[in-house]
């Protein structure tokens, strides 16, 4: 009786374990990999390497900024009305005055288009820019 309720107890620290490992692993899945904010969905930015994320950030100052870019990878951006994915060499990318709603640093809006694009510009006193990503790009060749 003694060993099934070491067995018992045993199950349980395990079962515990193995879920707290699994919480944690999904909630990482939703975390900056460079800084550890939370990923705004519009906000997003993804370094990708035959077809896998090698990393995800909360937005394109913390992809600029992440050090280990490889070479022949590509970055991954989303649109900032419908979040919808893109990458970053077909983007329109704007910069503002208006700051994302969780991150006062991040000034960047991505669009799938340039008409999207320059009627935020008009809307907001923004300007065109070009991919703040290819900086990036250049460093890793």
């Amino acid at each position: 009786m003694l060993n099934y309720h070491k067995s018992l107890w045993f199950l349980c620290v395990a079962c515990i374990a193995l879920y707290s490992r699994w919480h944690l692993q999904r909630n990482r899945l939703h975390l900056c990999d460079l800084d550890g904010s939370k990923i705004e969905a519009v906000r997003q930015v993804d370094l990708l390497k035959n077809q896998q994320v090698l990393q995800r950030f909360c937005g394109i100052p913390c992809a600029k900024s992440w050090p280990d870019v490889p070479p022949n990878s590509h970055w991954l951006v989303r649109d900032s009305l419908t979040a919808e994915p893109l990458t970053a060499e077909l983007a329109c990318f704007v910069e503002n005055k208006v700051p994302g709603v969780d991150s006062e640093a991040d000034r960047f809006h991505v669009f799938r288009d340039w008409t999207r694009a320059l009627k935020h510009v008009r809307q907001y006193n923004g300007q065109r820019i070009a991919n703040p990503l290819a900086d990036s790009k250049q460093n890793r060749n």
